[in-house]
């Protein structure tokens, strides 16, 4: 009896979590049903732009050559910090969890640098990176801006457009000089 308890269990375990990667893999964390599409997509993608930036910089800061692609790097550090931290709080409010990792395609970004040697051909690698990446980031912010219908949600993303354009020119300028 006690046998068919502990495998009836297993079982039952076995199941919910097979269930709840699934719909976590899926959702890229837990998503608000009174949010629309806009708002649940804008907190999967900047928090997955936000981790992006903070671990392509920081391996930048070991990695990169040119003293303004370390600048740089540190930069990215710092604003995608505070702002990771301003998008979980307002996710939070909003009843909604962010992805707490990265999906393929980020992560596959993040270990072509930490396999790109040191030196010049990391800061072009980076620096490219960097373009692309806040190229999506703006653009998923610019989205939320006009289009989420959770005002919250729309506010912040306007307000965060300055800093992320900002970033986006610092990059293509240094971008261009290290090619």
């Amino acid at each position: 009896m006690l046998v068919r308890m502990i495998a009836t269990f297993a079982a039952a375990v076995s199941v919910s979590v097979l269930v709840g990667c699934q719909s976590m893999e899926r959702l890229g964390g837990r998503k608000s049903e009174k949010l629309s599409g806009v708002g649940n997509t804008f907190f999967r993608q900047a928090a997955i732009g936000d981790m992006t930036e903070l671990e392509t910089s920081r391996i930048a800061l070991e990695n990169a050559q040119s003293s303004d692609v370390k600048s740089f790097a540190q930069r990215m550090i710092d604003d995608h910090t505070g702002n990771r931290a301003r998008v979980a709080e307002l996710a939070r409010s909003k009843n909604v969890q962010p992805p707490a990792q990265l999906d393929t395609a980020h992560q596959k970004i993040v270990d072509k640098l930490r396999n790109t040697p040191a030196g010049p051909d990391f800061d072009r690698a980076y620096m490219k990176a960097q373009v692309t990446a806040h190229q999506e980031t703006v653009a998923t912010y610019e989205t939320a801006s006009q289009k989420a219908e959770d005002p919250d949600v729309k506010a912040y993303a306007t307000q965060a457009l300055p800093m992320l354009r900002q970033h986006l020119e610092m990059a293509r300028s240094i971008n261009n000089r290290v090619k």
